[in-house]
């Protein structure tokens, strides 16, 4: 098995010595049980990360994203899994230095990261084993709002694994002295969700729609419009995703709790991430290889569709035609009373 699922250490783990050879341990075994053949894994423990991880991603076969921005909507990323060869055998994953040595870090939350991050190449080795490009599809209408579809779906997919794993390796010890197994709600502190929640007023409302407005009132572009858009949309969904594994931890359906009437979520939100958590709930979390590419495109089929969805709710639809995408732009849905435009 340890021949099968080579383990390398470049660099000092620190305070999490201990925990990564337990979320490698944790990564075999299911990877052992899904009969997937073996996975090659190097951490490396460094200082300058974003250096690490672009040097990573030009080393490695697959297509370089040529830059690398840590910063996302609730909070700053200080770990990346880059596969280094096509069919997923060969994965480095880059671990910031600074995160295992901040002392507000608990030990709980480095055992949780190197869980979230040793089930990257479970699903990525699952999905070159059944050659399916995430992509395309023939239902595909739009190749930004399914890689933002994707990018959720994935980052949900690993924090609902590493979220299992976590109450299945760590205790939590209460006022009362008694112990619990630790969910990812309670180590968090219900910290994805708050973002989301701070996203609707900081973000999504009446930002989005001012957004599409600027664009109908000749202040900037189509293109700045588009670009934009995608990339605050991506934001959000982003943190939809990880936000949703952390409420379904401690037993609740929705993220929207406590601001379903919220303008963003009663217009926007709330009916199209519905839809994606209702085609989830009839899936299972990993599915085997034989099942798996056909449920995740099945499931983003639902999530890209429910993008575009959002999106015309903002006004911008996406249609396809024989020269290509084009966009059409009306007036963004808002509360009350629709705001005129000249």
């Amino acid at each position: 098995m340890q021949t099968d699922f080579p383990l390398v250490v470049v660099g000092d783990p620190g305070r999490a010595a201990e925990f990564v050879p337990l979320a490698h341990r944790c990564m075999t075994e299911l990877a052992t049980a899904l009969h997937l053949p073996g996975i090659a894994i190097t951490v490396r423990v460094v200082d300058d990360f974003v250096a690490a991880v672009l040097d990573a991603a030009a080393r490695g076969e697959l297509p370089n994203f040529g830059s690398y921005d840590p910063e996302r909507v609730g909070g700053i990323a200080a770990a990346k899994n880059i596969v280094m060869t096509a069919d997923g055998s060969v994965v480095e994953i880059i671990v910031d230095a600074g995160l295992l040595a901040d002392p507000d870090v608990t030990p709980g939350h480095l055992l949780w990261l190197l869980l979230h991050e040793f089930m990257h190449p479970v699903s990525g080795r699952l999905r070159a084993t059944c050659g399916t490009d995430l992509t395309t599809s023939p239902n595909s209408r739009c190749a930004e709002a399914r890689k933002i579809a994707y990018r959720a779906l994935e980052e949900l997919r690993c924090d609902r694994l590493a979220g299992a794993l976590l109450t299945q390796t760590a205790t939590v010890t209460l006022d009362d002295g008694t112990t619990q197994p630790l969910t990812l709600a309670r180590l968090n502190d219900l910290g994805y969700t708050l973002s989301v929640h701070a996203a609707l007023d900081d973000r999504v409302y009446p930002g989005w729609p001012d957004l599409v407005d600027q664009y109908r009132t000749w202040q900037i572009p189509l293109e700045q419009l588009w670009n934009d858009l995608v990339h605050a949309t991506d934001g959000v969904i982003n943190l939809l995703g990880r936000a949703q594994a952390e409420v379904e931890s401690i037993g609740h359906a929705s993220v929207f709790r406590g601001v379903e009437e919220h303008p963003a979520v009663r217009l926007y939100l709330g009916p199209v991430w519905q839809q994606v958590t209702d085609a989830l709930a009839r899936q299972p979390a990993l599915a085997p290889a034989t099942a798996f590419g056909d449920q995740e495109q099945q499931a983003l089929d639902v999530a890209e569709a429910a993008i575009l969805d959002l999106w015309q709710r903002l006004g911008v639809e996406v249609a396809v035609t024989d020269a290509g995408m084009r966009l059409n732009v009306a007036a963004p849905a808002r509360d009350a009373v629709q705001h005129a435009v000249s």
